[in-house]
């Protein structure tokens, strides 16, 4: 299974697939504006390690998921990129942008601005940017993107994200079908693969879990922001935890999202459709982030929930104040993480076990062998 860092066999394997590779990470970029080009996307992350290389051109006090995606590009890891695509998410990613456009010049990157709210006015708004990264795009590998191929992709992401929603179900069965770490492991390689690719995939992976089932102890929710790690979830697994269900951006925000339209203007459409997804906290939209939260635990009913967010991430840590209250008042048992990203799951090793001995004998889960 796929892990976070770009390995040379990972590498090769998506150029491989005979398509440009166009990097990305934030779950408001349009994929499906990439598939109509018969680009790849192929979703950046960082190593988990030091970033000597991104503390020397970015403030220490800065999200450390942006600054280990600076170690890449500089270190030359992720030149195999074709093009990349960014967004106005946050301080920290404009910063990225200006360092990638000064640093590498060789790789042509696009700056999508995102609105932060999900009105009429704001969707026009983001149609216009969706329609200025399809022109790029066009221009850029001199590929032209008529509606029928625009079309095309909008059917062929909205099936994926569909079968990404079976798996979301197959592990909040009683007892599940697959384990939270092994799905998240599936997302990473569907978010660097074309799509038609990724639904390959799925049905190759879904042979192998359909039979099978295994016990748990407590059912978690995992919420957070650049959560990229399955040695996390594995790590929860390692103790009798379960991650039942997620609210982070390679997960739930990817495939949590209204079936565009098929009316025309398509750009429209996809606009509605991002901007009123399972939104980020840097939005100020009609759903927060903390509401998705309460609606999860309160559908749901999990043992715990475990919000883990990255240091210096201004967005998400104030929404912590909040969370912390919600859960509270739910009477739902909740951990409190803040990682530097570089260390992975080891420096959080200690704390998740004690928590879920805690569910373990608060909510009374015995736990049991989840191998499988």
């Amino acid at each position: 299974m796929a892990g976070t860092q770009f390995t040379e066999k990972e590498m090769k394997k998506i150029k491989s697939y005979g398509r440009p590779a166009v990097g990305w990470f934030c779950t408001y970029t349009p994929l499906e504006i990439f598939e109509a080009a018969e680009l790849t996307p192929v979703r950046i992350s960082g190593a988990h390690g030091p970033t000597s290389l991104g503390d020397s051109l970015m403030h220490t006090n800065i999200c450390p998921f942006i600054k280990s995606l600076v170690d890449e590009f500089e270190s030359g890891t992720l030149d195999f990129l074709d093009a990349l695509v960014l967004t106005n998410g946050c301080d920290a990613q404009r910063r990225l942008y200006e360092i990638v456009r000064s640093r590498k010049p060789g790789i042509p990157v696009f700056l999508l601005q995102v609105p932060k709210k999900d009105g009429d006015e704001h969707i026009e708004r983001f149609a216009g940017e969706i329609d200025e990264l399809k022109n790029w795009i066009e221009t850029t590998f001199k590929k032209e993107i008529d509606d029928k191929k625009l079309l095309d992709a909008m059917d062929l992401y909205r099936y994926l994200r569909a079968r990404l929603r079976g798996y979301d179900g197959a592990r909040r069965r009683q007892p599940p079908k697959v384990k939270g770490s092994y799905v998240m492991e599936v997302m990473l390689q569907v978010l660097r693969m074309p799509a038609p690719l990724a639904l390959k995939l799925l049905d190759e992976e879904e042979s192998i879990i359909k039979y099978r089932e295994f016990p748990v102890g407590p059912r978690l929710l995992l919420y957070g922001n650049m959560m990229d790690d399955p040695g996390f979830l594995r790590l929860v697994e390692k103790y009798g935890g379960h991650v039942m269900m997620d609210e982070v951006c390679p997960g739930r925000r990817f495939w949590n999202i209204p079936e565009p339209r098929p009316d025309k203007p398509f750009c429209r459409s996809l606009a509605r459709a991002y901007l009123t997804k399972s939104p980020c906290s840097r939005m100020a939209a009609s759903k927060t982030a903390v509401d998705v939260v309460k609606e999860l635990v309160a559908h749901q009913d999990p043992d715990g929930v475990i919000v883990y967010t990255l240091k210096f991430c201004d967005t998400h840590l104030y929404d912590v104040p909040r969370l912390r209250t919600a859960l509270d008042e739910m009477n739902v048992k909740a951990l409190f993480l803040e990682s530097d990203y570089s260390q992975g799951a080891g420096q959080a090793a200690t704390r998740v076990q004690a928590f879920i001995e805690m569910l373990k004998e608060t909510r009374g889960t015995i736990p049991r062998d989840n191998t499988n």
